[in-house]
């Protein structure tokens, strides 16, 4: 057998005018390579389906946030027509509470009420 000397500068043994053979440390390089090619791809593989992910999440969350803040515009207007109501009535209301209250003073205990989330029917 013969040793030549390859295009990288490492040995190929075989005989002349023969196929020759891989060196033993070639072929150790050439599976390394090839166990990193395969390793590189799946960890390309699983950041691409991780992007993708986190993408649909986005993409979800943020029509869940479009959502609540259409709600939270409708919850302001029919606030808003609400207290319009109430303001409307009160001029009109002659109606006194047995405990002497005026309007203006049950409107005020309602606002306090609203805003304390003590409002009972």
């Amino acid at each position: 057998m013969c040793a030549e000397v390859s295009r990288r500068g490492s040995l190929r043994w075989g005989c002349p005018g023969l196929p020759l053979c891989v060196a033993p440390e070639e072929d150790e390089g050439k599976r390394r390579w090839e166990r990193n090619k395969i390793a590189a791809a799946k960890c390309r593989n699983k950041k691409k389906e991780k992007t993708e992910c986190l993408q649909k999440e986005s993409e979800k969350l943020e029509s869940v946030n479009a959502e609540l803040k259409a709600q939270i515009e409708e919850l302001k207007n029919e606030k808003q027509h609400l207290i319009y109501m109430l303001n409307l009535h009160r001029p009109m209301c002659i109606v006194r509470a047995q405990n002497g209250r005026t309007p203006e003073d049950e409107r005020n205990l309602f606002i306090q009420q609203i805003k304390e989330g003590t409002l009972q029917s």
